[in-house]
Order: structure tokens, then sequence, then C-alpha cells
């Protein structure tokens, strides 16, 4: 048997997705099909009702507290943050990818001029 792997909510779902939506979500395993068929369109369509009238608001653009508005372009801390939802295998390639951003940055300072200038 395989190692299950839990994947956290995003923000974005933690602001559109409310504990009425979760225990809809949760009993769609003791529904008939036609039910679950049902169930699942409308904890859906709540959700996409939840987002629009989320971003219906002005200034409403999602960012981490923690981010400053500069840094939230970084591939790195984007990278990080995917890294949280992925599997154990794509988290490997992930880490990868940090570690050959890491290589390039640690290049770029070693041929940088020592007068500041690249």
């Amino acid at each position: 048997m395989s190692q299950e792997h839990s994947i956290p909510m995003t923000t974005l779902d933690e602001m559109v997705c409310d504990g009425s939506l979760q225990m809809l979500k949760a009993s769609l395993p003791y529904l008939s099909g036609n039910g679950q068929r049902i169930l699942s369109v409308c904890t859906k369509f709540l959700e996409f009702k939840h987002t629009m009238d989320l971003f219906s608001h002005p200034g409403a653009d999602l960012s981490a507290c923690e981010i400053p508005p500069a840094s939230s372009l970084d591939p790195m801390s984007m990278l990080n943050d995917i890294r949280r939802f992925c599997g154990p295998r794509t988290q490997e390639n992930i880490d990868q990818m940090i570690n050959l951003l890491v290589m390039v940055q640690m290049l770029e300072v070693f041929h940088a001029d020592p007068e500041g200038e690249p």
C-alpha cells in the first residue's frame, strides 16, 4: 500500500470554502451516484460564487502577509510555496529547480565585479 500524502488547502480555498461546504463534500461518498453528481456540482458552484464575491471588492488581491509585494515575484518564494501542495515526487523535482536557482545565484555573486558592476 502506498503512503498517503496530505496536501494542505491553499489560501484561496480557505477563503472561499467554508465549513458548510467541507461538510457537503464529506457527505458525497454516502450518496447515490446521481446525488453525488448533483451535490458535487452544487458545491463547486458555491465555491465559484464565493470566489466571485471575494474578488468583486476593490483591492481584493491575494497576498501573503509575510511576503512584501516586491518579493511576491520571486521565483524561489513561489516554488517554495507551491512545493507544499505537491506529492513527494513533484517535491523532489521542485527541490532540484530550487537548487539550480541557488547555484545560478551563487555563480552570479561569484562572477560579480568587486566594484559592484557585473
